[in-house]
């Protein structure tokens, strides 16, 4: 059986649930991206990398970038966290093959999840642009706005938590069909 690392970015702690919730079920390692080493890299079979978007940046991007060498032929799959509705993977898909290096990306599935927000622990240039994004959504005309940009106006000031560990279950199933 092949072994398997899961290392992540996590800001708000989504990603970081993810990969706990991914570990569990494929019962292997997982560590911050921060902590990952070259060894741990070179032990691993296969790698699952993922973490957060932010404003069109992908969690994880530079350590992969940063790793490519070591991850070619290794990385398996590449998780993204996320508000924005799963249906809407193509756009980040798009944003993934910016982002990631081709060499890592031909062997890599892509798996887009939905995470949460507390508007209360943002930091100051997310908060920032969340705000920016609400008003410029407000400016809509209500009958031109879309179910998700509605959702983007009532969630300002409140918590809200997409995240499931039933969402992990296809990139758990791809990954045992890897081992």
């Amino acid at each position: 059986m092949k072994s398997v690392l899961i290392c992540y970015e996590s800001q708000y702690g989504y990603s970081q649930r993810y990969a706990q919730w991914m570990a569990e079920k494929l019962d292997c390692p997982t560590l911050p991206v921060a902590e990952v080493k070259k060894d741990d890299l070179r032990k691993a079979d296969l790698v699952v990398a993922g973490g957060g978007l932010y404003a069109g940046k992908v969690g994880s991007a530079a350590f992969v970038k940063r790793h490519s060498s070591e991850l070619e032929g290794k990385l398996a799959a590449f998780f993204t966290v996320g508000l924005a509705p799963v249906e809407r993977q193509g756009d980040m898909e798009a944003l993934l093959k910016k982002a990631l290096p081709p060499q890592v990306q031909r062997n890599a599935r892509f798996f887009f999840l939905r995470g949460g927000m507390d508007a209360s622990r943002l930091k100051w240039v997310h908060r920032m642009m969340m705000k920016m994004l609400v008003e410029m959504t407000k400016k809509k005309a209500p009958d031109q706005r879309t179910k998700e940009d509605q959702g983007l106006i009532d969630s300002i000031g409140k918590a809200v938590d997409f995240s499931s560990p039933e969402a992990v279950l296809p990139l758990v199933d791809y990954i045992k069909g890897l081992r």
